[in-house]
């Protein structure tokens, strides 16, 4: 009996460590919280983050001392300017009247495309051609056409007020009954 006691108490014993290394494997290998969830893109620390979080640390840089700095770790300073230029589009950092630059926000966000504004189109008119007699003169700009509009009498009445139009009465009496022709 006392073979197969000891060989129990060894196998316990195996038994034992290997449970408590497998358990300690497992935890250690035991995923986290965030690791469930799945992973729809890559963290990866931009220009424009870094950038951001360079200028909320050290408010009231200029440009060129957030270029310099860039330009020390490696990057192209004007791409740490030209993010400093988009945040301030995006309304994430600010520019106060010395072009010293401040976030506006504790934490970065992504930095949007700005849609310019809608401009309006410009039809592309064909170029006359030219006679040969023309020479130079066709190359000038034709004056703009004024469109005179149609004397009416409501027109012409809505234009004057009524000192002028008490002026115009006694211009049109004068005409009608000749009194006109005797002034001169």
């Amino acid at each position: 009996m006392a073979d197969i006691k000891t060989a129990l108490k060894e196998a316990l014993k195996e038994w034992d460590t290997d449970s408590t290394t497998k358990e300690e494997k497992q935890m250690d290998t035991k995923p986290d919280a965030r690791s469930n969830m799945p992973q729809t893109f890559k963290i990866t620390n931009n220009i424009a983050r870094m950038t951001f979080e360079y200028v909320r640390d050290n408010p009231g840089l200029k440009s060129k001392q957030v270029g310099q700095h860039f330009a020390s770790l490696g990057f192209k300073p004007h791409s740490a300017i030209a993010m400093m230029s988009a945040s301030v589009a995006n309304g994430i950092m600010r520019r106060d009247e010395n072009s010293r630059y401040y976030t506006t926000a504790n934490e970065y966000k992504p930095l949007k495309k700005i849609k310019p504004k809608d401009t309006p189109s410009v039809s592309i008119k064909k170029p006359k051609a030219l006679a040969p007699q023309q020479g130079i003169k066709a190359l000038l700009a034709e004056p703009p056409r004024i469109v005179e509009p149609e004397l009416t009498n409501d027109y012409i009445l809505s234009k004057l007020d009524v000192r002028q139009a008490l002026s115009l009465y006694r211009e049109l009496i004068d005409i009608f009954t000749g009194k006109h022709n005797e002034r001169k």
